[in-house]
């Protein structure tokens, strides 16, 4: 079964000094069972041989002005 915890997910890193904000992460299990769920945590989900996670980690603020 697996379970994962992700944080920052409901206010990603912020920019400083005009930077823009960072992305928040996600997850994405594809499982043969459910078909694919979208969530950021969750414990016990059961698996079988093939089925996948994607996680994608939260990227930081940015720093200035972008341009």
């Amino acid at each position: 079964a697996a379970g994962f915890w992700w944080e920052r997910s409901v206010t990603p890193a912020w920019g400083l000094l005009g930077g823009r904000h960072g992305r928040p992460p996600s997850v994405i299990v594809k499982s043969s069972e459910v078909g694919e769920i979208s969530c950021l945590k969750a414990n016990g989900i059961k698996l079988k041989s093939g089925d996948l996670i994607i996680c994608r980690s939260g990227g930081g603020g940015g720093y200035g002005d972008p341009s």
